[in-house]
């Protein structure tokens, strides 16, 4: 188990075996993990959380339904870009989706492909958790 400062990690994922597997696999790394099935349940736990429960990286499907991983990213950057948005998102895209054009996504935004590697998502966010 790595040792993680129990840092916080929000999975916005709408399929239930990849969200359940990415939060087993964080889990065992020493992670604390809130998970949302879509994009609008993701962006009201983020606004109803308090500041010292605010997840330190969000790890963030783009298909989903009822509100896309885009639309939570601009609702964040258009909303609240001096504090939730500054939050570190990891997109979490799968192979051959439609491609979406992450030019413009801030600095705290990267992405990462599915299926994901184990090694690469334990890696992609030990880096991208950690605060400034």
């Amino acid at each position: 188990m790595t040792l993680t400062g129990q840092k916080k990690i929000l999975i916005v994922e709408d399929d239930m075996d990849i969200r359940e597997l990415i939060a087993e696999i964080l889990t065992e790394e020493g992670y604390i993990i809130a998970t949302a099935e879509n994009g609008k349940i993701g962006l009201d736990y983020l606004i109803a959380c308090l500041p010292a429960e605010r997840p330190d990286c969000i790890i963030l499907d783009l298909m989903m339904p009822v509100m896309t991983g885009i639309q939570v990213l601009e609702n964040l950057q258009k909303n609240y870009a001096n504090d939730l948005g500054k939050i570190p998102v990891i997109i979490a895209t799968a192979k051959g989706s439609p491609k979406e054009d992450l030019s413009n996504m801030p600095s705290n935004v990267t992405k990462i492909r599915k299926p994901m590697d184990v090694n690469e998502l334990i890696d992609t966010v030990a880096r991208h958790s950690q605060r400034p």
